[in-house]
């Protein structure tokens, strides 16, 4: 083979060999090629989940404040609506009663209705306007302004016409569960009041776990602004504040109640409220109970225990309160347990109470001592219907001022939240 054959062939036999070799070269760095690209896209697409999230985030924010704003405690039968003017509610409750007590025939009646507006001006600021319409006359039942945490002061600031936090258990028929709790209510009513309240709640004190306390100032009772009637007598035998906000004889009323929950679960409780007796108060006392007391002071103190259990659906609540009225005192009791069934859909409750006033039995009931016991339950259809039946067995003693008496009671009522 000749030189130059030669060289073609070796120069033919590296072309071949480059040119196979060259594709293997360039796949390789596809490859790796490739390899990076993967990983830039993956890194893409974790930025992307990330951003996601992050504006997803954003948009639940106000959706999460909305829902605590739902969640948290509110004024009883506030119910919002679908208004198209932001931070306006509209509610009410609506409660129809039948009722059979000894010696009276049943009737049906519309116990109460109390529609109502709440205004948020903002996240700090709520107003709440309330009437109560019942078979015999429609009142402005509430009408309130709540500020939440002004400036310069811990806790909320509250003023104008409503149930008082700073004496007793909170009132209401959801708290107290029962439909009238007769006992207590002659002896120390929790209606609406005129004044001004401060409230502060503490996570924890030491030992004495989350503490509450509220204080109050309001105006007192008017005895002399009665309706005539065995009704209006119970009231000022046990000044009961139902009306009378805007005379000028009453005398302020202050008020102080303070609550720890030292284990979880038990809640015990402690109020006072002092005040003073107009000279019209003393001689409207003293006219009614046919006495010929001087002593203008008045003074309320009350204990309570609420427990509730961890593991089983139980609550069992005490509450003692002792009164003293110019020289009249008086003192009541009750226990109480309540079970509460299929996931708190249904409510049964047991109470005992007693209720001692100090004054010489008369023909009229609310002189009487009285021991009472009370069986019922409520079933909730949801969150805005409940029907309750309570039936309730009064032992009182007459101490031969009068007959045998037989006035135990049946209550059945349907309640509306709108």
């Amino acid at each position: 083979m000749s030189k130059q054959c030669f060289t073609a062939l070796l120069l033919s036999l590296l072309l071949m060999v480059h040119m196979v070799h060259v594709p293997f070269i360039l796949a390789d760095e596809r490859d790796d090629e490739i390899k990076d690209l993967k990983v830039q896209v993956q890194g893409l697409l974790k930025r992307i989940e990330a951003l996601e999230q992050g504006q997803a985030r954003i948009k639940e924010a106000p959706a999460k404040q909305d829902e605590v704003k739902k969640t948290a405690p509110a004024e009883p039968a506030v119910v919002t609506s679908s208004l198209p003017l932001k931070g306006i509610n509209l509610g009410g409750k609506l409660e129809i009663r039948y009722q059979d007590s000894e010696g009276e025939e049943g009737t049906f009646n519309l116990s109460n209705f109390e529609p109502n507006i709440v205004v948020d001006v903002n996240d700090a600021i709520s107003m709440k306007g309330q009437l109560e319409c019942t078979p015999a006359s429609v009142i402005a039942n509430e009408g309130w302004i709540l500020y939440k945490e002004p400036p310069f002061i811990k806790g909320s600031l509250k003023a104008g016409r409503f149930r008082r936090k700073s004496f007793g258990l909170p009132q209401g028929d959801s708290d107290r569960v029962s439909l009238d709790y007769s006992l207590l209510g002659r002896a120390f009513s929790g209606e609406r009041q005129l004044g001004f309240e401060y409230t502060r709640s503490f996570k924890k004190m030491g030992l004495l776990g989350p503490v509450n306390l509220s204080l109050g100032e309001f105006n007192g009772s008017d005895l002399g602004n009665r309706e005539a009637g065995d009704n209006a007598k119970r009231q000022v035998l046990f000044v009961s504040d139902r009306a009378g906000d805007t005379s000028d004889t009453q005398r302020k009323e202050f008020s102080l109640r303070s609550t720890i929950e030292p284990i979880k679960g038990l809640l015990l409780g402690g109020s006072v409220s002092v005040g003073k007796l107009s000279s019209a108060d003393i001689s409207t006392l003293n006219t009614y109970l046919g006495t010929s007391y001087t002593d203008d002071e008045k003074q309320r103190f009350g204990a309570d225990m609420t427990y509730k259990f961890n593991a089983l659906p139980l609550e069992l609540r005490g509450e003692y309160m002792h009164g003293k009225t110019s020289d009249l005192g008086i003192d009541t009791w009750y226990t109480m347990g309540i079970l509460k069934p299929c996931n708190g859909k249904l409510g049964i409750y047991a109470r005992y109470g007693r209720l001692n006033p100090d004054i010489g039995a008369t023909s009229r009931s609310y002189s009487w001592d009285l021991q009472q016991v009370t069986m019922g339950g409520i079933w909730h259809f949801n969150k805005n219907n409940q029907l309750q039946i309570e039936y309730e067995l009064n032992d009182e003693d007459t101490q031969g001022a009068a007959g045998d008496v037989d006035n135990d009671m049946l209550r059945i009522e349907w309640q509306t939240l709108f």
